[in-house]
């Protein structure tokens, strides 16, 4: 604003001042915690929008109330805004963005009716089931996992998946591990034909011995 007055000086004769003041504007300090480095995100102050790839936004204010909000960053939930009120002092907001977690199904086959297995992601927390399927949230991201069966007798699975915005189902294939049981047979004279019954599996051979394969 600017302020005009007059000021008087010797022999009558007086003249015009104007005077000009500067509002103090004191700094407020957003800091964002939880994205990913250079993730660009916006904070609006009093309806003014303020964006950002760094992990700071100052945006300068005179003395007096002030409404915020964060705007939308894909993949997290944006946390809540409110009011500022600025008296005096510089003022900080701590901004936290927590991760969206998207739906991962998972559907189990192969393993015997009831049978209880794990599914553990790398770095993160053990899943139980008892059921053929499961289901938890888990965030955007590239995933390593394993799979394995409490029923002895089933090969773990290994692999990875990725969620990019949007849920995910994966399918987990068990397989029994197959055993070799090996027959030889002792004293025939050579050539001579001889069988094995094993559960239900007829093998015959004219030499000394019969493998099969078994789970």
């Amino acid at each position: 604003p600017t302020f005009h007055g007059h000021i008087a000086v010797g022999s009558g004769l007086s003249y015009e001042v104007a005077l000009s003041w500067t509002p103090t504007t004191y700094p407020i300090q957003f800091t964002e915690q939880g994205l990913p480095n250079g993730t660009v995100w916006t904070v609006t102050v009093n309806g003014t929008a303020h964006t950002s790839n760094l992990s700071g936004i100052t945006v300068p204010e005179v003395n007096g109330s002030y409404p915020y909000s964060f705007g939308p960053v894909a993949g997290f939930i944006s946390p809540s805004g409110g009011t500022l009120r600025i008296q005096g002092q510089a003022r900080t907001v701590t901004a936290v963005f927590d991760p969206f977690n998207f739906t991962l199904t998972l559907i189990e086959t192969g393993l015997p009716s009831g049978s209880s297995w794990w599914f553990n992601i790398s770095g993160g927390p053990s899943q139980f089931s008892d059921r053929t399927g499961l289901q938890f949230g888990v965030p955007n991201g590239t995933y390593q996992y394993t799979a394995t069966s409490v029923t002895p007798g089933y090969h773990p699975l290994n692999g990875s998946f990725t969620v990019r915005g949007s849920n995910l189902t994966l399918s987990l294939s068990f397989t029994a591990v197959r055993y070799t049981v090996e027959f030889v047979a002792v004293g025939l004279a050579p050539g001579a034909s001889w069988s094995v019954d094993l559960n239900g599996t007829t093998s015959t051979t004219h030499g000394t011995t019969l493998t099969f394969s078994e789970t």
